[in-house]
């Protein structure tokens, strides 16, 4: 693939990326919460009757037994959520840097740094939605994720250009 190509469409992925970021602070939190919880339901009870058809398993849960895992699953798989969307976005950072041929200990710093700032905003304009909240252990979330996902481009990069670096 051309590199022009590879660049606009990187820069497209980033742009649609933080979107996706802004889009789903943008949700108030009675309906974030309400889309988080029903996606684990169904996970949960799809999941069981899936592993009963296949005869993975041959049990039943109840409904009262859901609605408690859901309870317990909810805010760390939210938070999973909040490292992974920020993963995702550095990695795309992470490429879009390695295709302008910015070097590389540079392209570590921009990408989490990046991250890091984008998350700030993210969580500042969260305290304008209604029921959400900006909460810095969130931006603390979100660069992990960042950092996870730097460092996964940055040995995959290096593995498959024989470079080693940072």
């Amino acid at each position: 693939m051309n590199k022009n190509v590879k660049t606009i469409t990187t820069d497209i992925l980033v742009l649609l990326c933080m979107f996706m970021i802004f889009s789903f602070s943008s949700m108030t939190s009675s309906s974030s919460n309400g889309d988080s919880k029903s996606i684990i339901k169904t996970s949960i009870t799809d999941g069981i009757n899936l592993a009963n058809n296949i005869n993975l398993i041959h049990r039943t849960i109840s409904a009262s037994s859901v609605d408690t895992l859901v309870a317990n699953l909810n805010a760390p798989l939210r938070k999973c959520m909040h490292a992974l969307e920020y993963m995702i976005l550095a990695m795309l950072i992470f490429l879009l840097l390695h295709y302008l041929k910015v070097n590389n200990k540079l392209i570590i710093c921009l990408a989490i740094g990046l991250c890091f700032l984008y998350s700030c905003t993210d969580e500042y304009h969260q305290t304008f939605i209604d029921g959400r909240t900006g909460q810095f252990k969130d931006c603390l979330i979100d660069t992990t994720g960042a950092i996870i996902g730097t460092i996964t481009c940055n040995i995959y990069i290096n593995k498959h250009t024989g470079k080693v670096s940072v």
